[in-house]
């Protein structure tokens, strides 16, 4: 059953990320554990059960790595942190090796200022859009469609108190990956780089 949440209009035009096999299917992943992005716990299922969990730790001389790691047990993906300069970061998912600024590129459309974007491992040119001035609901699109939307959630779940529900409408194991990621970087960085008033400002 899908969890109670602010309705979501499903627009499935003009998109080529592959698509669940019940194309109007809502999948979710819950974020438990601490209330951090970078360090969490993100549990849910479409056609298969997932469990991320976030961790992030000193790394080097003045770093910080964050891991992300799948069902206990593999390292999908990592996020080493520049000191002082986070658009400078590198970010490894999967064989792909980027920037982190190339993940939080300005998004395409002047009425979206609150909108980064980033070119998915399928090909398609994604991005995360905030709703309002805080930080606590994000949309991601791909092109003109609507594909996932996150939202701040305290319920209680079957796997312990949730503070946070991504909602998502294709099956891709590789492609969620790149949205919990990056969905991850924005979080961060809006709360704890620029704050909510120039938060997607991209500099």
């Amino acid at each position: 059953m899908r969890a109670q949440a602010q309705p979501i209009p499903a627009r499935q035009q003009n998109w080529t990320i592959p698509r669940a096999p019940q194309q109007a299917q809502w999948h979710n992943l819950f974020y438990t554990g601490t209330d951090d992005p970078r360090s969490c716990v993100v549990i849910g299922e479409d056609s298969k059960p997932h469990l991320y969990c976030f961790d992030t730790t000193h790394y080097g001389s003045s770093g910080l790595r964050t891991m992300l790691q799948k069902d206990n047990r593999d390292i999908v993906a990592t996020i080493d942190w520049s000191p002082g300069d986070y658009w400078s970061g590198r970010v490894t998912i999967g064989a792909r090796h980027l920037y982190v600024s190339q993940l939080l590129a300005p998004g395409s459309s002047s009425r979206h200022v609150s909108a980064r974007s980033f070119l998915s491992m399928t090909g398609k040119k994604c991005e995360w859009r905030r709703s309002g001035q805080d930080n606590s609901t994000y949309d991601l699109y791909a092109g003109t469609s609507l594909i996932a939307s996150y939202r701040r959630l305290v319920v209680t779940t079957s796997v312990g108190p949730s503070h946070g529900l991504l909602e998502y409408l294709f099956d891709h194991d590789a492609f969620l990956t790149e949205v919990i990621v990056t969905l991850c970087l924005n979080r961060w960085i809006d709360t704890h780089a620029f704050g909510t008033s120039t938060s997607f400002q991209h500099v």
